[in-house]
């Protein structure tokens, strides 16, 4: 069951990311997110680790937002042209009000929940329930870029439904189910 829902959300994102065999290739950005991903999986796995399970969740996140800020500030300064170039990308009401969400919800939010409900399934669950990220995405993007394009008067289209989300969507959460149901009738024997 493992093995065919990583099968599954692997086609799922493909569809979803509309990603065509024969022009894939491996360019810095996908680098990066692959780099990210061993690093998130890293995370998943120590997370797991039964000795951290009654840690503080505020107290560990707290203290992994503040490692960020210390690794991402000296980077911040040494690709700025001046520091004044790091207040002014900030300076409009809306990149302050769309930074404050992404970091409020998405980012803080996102971790505390992950810090706080990850330990309770298994890493492998954990993995395949972080892959239905991109379908949430997906549908975000439904409304969110029209919001978005009021908030800073950019003129950003909402995405329109079609056969790459419902598809790929519909693979991951397949898959999810597959593995959640798995892992409730093992609980229950």
């Amino acid at each position: 069951m493992v093995v065919l829902s990583c099968f599954l959300v692997v086609v799922g994102v493909g569809v979803l990311s509309r990603i065509d065999l024969r022009e894939f290739k491996v360019g810095r950005g996908e680098l990066e997110t692959l780099i990210a991903s061993v690093i998130f999986t890293a995370q998943i796995l120590w997370l797991q680790r039964p000795c951290f399970a009654r840690n503080n969740v505020r107290h560990f996140t707290l203290i992994m937002f503040v490692m960020i800020a210390v690794f991402c500030l000296p980077v911040a300064l040494v690709t700025a042209r001046r520091v004044s170039d790091m207040l002014s990308a900030y300076s409009t009401a809306g990149t302050a009000v769309s930074l404050g969400i992404l970091v409020v919800f998405s980012t803080l939010g996102g971790y505390l929940l992950m810090n706080r409900w990850q330990p309770l399934v298994s890493a492998t669950q954990a993995g395949l329930i972080y892959c239905v990220e991109p379908v949430f995405a997906s549908a975000a993007a439904l409304f969110m870029p029209g919001w978005f394009s009021l908030l800073t008067g950019i003129d950003y289209p909402n995405e329109r439904i079609g056969a790459s989300l419902l598809v790929g969507g519909g693979l991951i959460t397949i898959a999810n189910m597959l593995i959640q149901v798995q892992g409730a009738g093992k609980s229950s024997s």
